[in-house]
């Protein structure tokens, strides 16, 4: 098919096919409905591009994705009618507290529950919340997209979590790519 083409369309061809795979990498780091990896494994099942660098434009595409996210869930908690609203809440429970008032059932829920996620995941150690999200952006487990919005919520700098989400989902991607060649699934 590249030889019926002009010269001058191999380059554009190479390049959509470069945009396209940072779009679908972009739109699957918040939209689960359309994971990455099997459009990775079927364009590099169907074509000769380089693995390489469609796993890692793919992982730039979700590591963009994943930032937008993480900085969007920092802002949020800054708009001030959500935070006069969050204070508001926490001076009724300390309040409750005082009193002996055990509060509704799913309070005492949510707590006993943020209290096991904060001793399984303490996140706010910076030297500990790096390994979590690398392993979360190459394994998977826990999921990033909710790993991302953990560590918004954190003392996390943004630019630790961008290096260490860029270098796991590339990692992860570009191993995903190479499955086809792997696999003896080559294009000749």
């Amino acid at each position: 098919m590249i030889s019926a083409l002009p010269a001058g369309s191999v380059g554009a061809d190479v390049i959509s096919v470069l945009l396209l795979t940072f779009a679908v990498g972009f739109v699957s780091s918040f939209y689960p409905g359309l994971p990455v990896e099997p459009y990775l494994i079927g364009l590099m099942a169907a074509t000769n591009h380089n693995a390489f660098l469609m796993g890692a434009v793919a992982g730039a595409g979700q590591t963009t994705g994943k930032m937008g996210i993480f900085l969007a869930t920092r802002g949020a908690v800054r708009v001030p009618a959500l935070r006069t609203w969050i204070d508001r809440r926490r001076k009724e429970q300390a309040a409750a507290e005082e009193r002996g008032d055990p509060g509704r059932w799913w309070s005492r829920l949510a707590k006993r529950l943020s209290a096991y996620a904060r001793r399984m995941m303490p996140l706010d150690r910076p030297w500990l919340a790096a390994p979590v999200i690398l392993l979360s952006a190459v394994v998977g487990i826990p999921p990033l997209l909710l790993m991302t919005f953990a560590a918004a919520a954190t003392t996390m700098k943004s630019y630790v979590f961008l290096a260490v989400c860029l270098a796991g989902r590339c990692t992860r991607l570009v191993a995903v790519a190479l499955t086809p060649a792997a696999a003896g699934f080559l294009v000749t």
